[in-house]
């Protein structure tokens, strides 16, 4: 009933300049997960891991960075409420050290060393044929996923003053995280044709690490469909952001971005 997964990786980079030659970097990381099957209806399941990011040749030979580290956990437990309806729930947790900003003429930035944060939340899935409730005589799979996220950091930064990541302090949010997301998938499915709904929703967020401007909410609505020509050959169709909703993506760079406006494609899938 009890499965138990471990892993280790280790990492050696040799770097190398023009203006200082060689050095080098390594480190050893390790991670394991675990599910439990409580009884045919329910399996908890869990995992902690090590994580890393490394600075580039420039900024660890020649500003010495270390790399970012990280420790991820995770709990949950999946299983089946009733019959016809599975649901996931979990509770995730990451801490971050020394977190790398990488140089970007785009957004302003230089490399350098980010402090300290944290991001830890909550998601949940629930899904099921609506058939099975209402007798419609088709398929109809239905799922939703709601993802909440408290992204916040630990600690002040260095950063210059402009770069999006200057004036940040602690228990500001990350930036470009949002609090609340939404994903709802529905449809009807045929003998040879499926028709799909899926309804995105982002909640807003900051676009600098001080949090004096955000980027607002937006639900995009996009709808896919396919059709079983032969047993080899398949047609397919999407068209996204269905009501043309206009809605803004970011601010870098240099000024906000909007998102994608309504966008259709058709094509043709082939099995060999």
């Amino acid at each position: 009933d009890l499965k138990v997964t471990l892993g280790a990786r280790y990492t050696q980079v040799d770097y190398w300049t023009n203006a200082t030659g060689p050095k080098d970097f390594d480190d050893f990381l390790v991670g394991s997960g675990a599910t439990y099957a409580v009884s045919d209806d329910l399996q908890l399941f869990g995992g902690i891991h090590q994580g890393h990011a490394l600075p580039g040749p420039e900024a660890f030979v020649d500003k010495d960075l270390v790399e970012e580290t990280s420790l991820g956990i995770e709990i949950g437990a999946r299983g089946v409420i009733s019959e016809g309806i599975g649901y996931e729930v979990a509770y995730f947790n990451t801490t971050f050290e020394d977190m790398i900003v990488y140089s970007n003429d785009g957004a302003g930035t230089t490399a350098g060393q980010n402090g300290e944060a944290t991001s830890q939340g909550l998601e949940a899935t629930i899904a099921t044929d609506l058939n099975d409730h209402f007798e419609t005589g088709v398929k109809m799979p239905t799922q939703l996923t709601l993802t909440y996220t408290d992204a916040t950091f630990d600690s002040a930064n260095g950063a210059k003053k402009g770069d999006v990541w200057s004036g940040q302090s602690a228990g500001n949010d990350i930036p470009y995280v949002p609090d609340l997301m939404l994903n709802l998938r529905t449809g009807v499915e045929l003998e040879k044709t499926s028709v799909f709904l899926n309804f995105r929703y982002t909640d807003e967020s900051y676009v600098d690490a001080a949090n004096t401007a955000k980027i607002g909410k937006r639900g995009i609505l996009d709808l896919s469909a396919f059709h079983s020509l032969t047993g080899s050959t398949q047609l397919f169709g999407k068209i996204t952001n269905l009501t043309d909703e206009e809605y803004t993506v970011g601010r870098l760079p240099d000024g906000y971005r909007v998102g994608a406006p309504r966008a259709a494609c058709i094509g043709l899938k082939f099995d060999f």
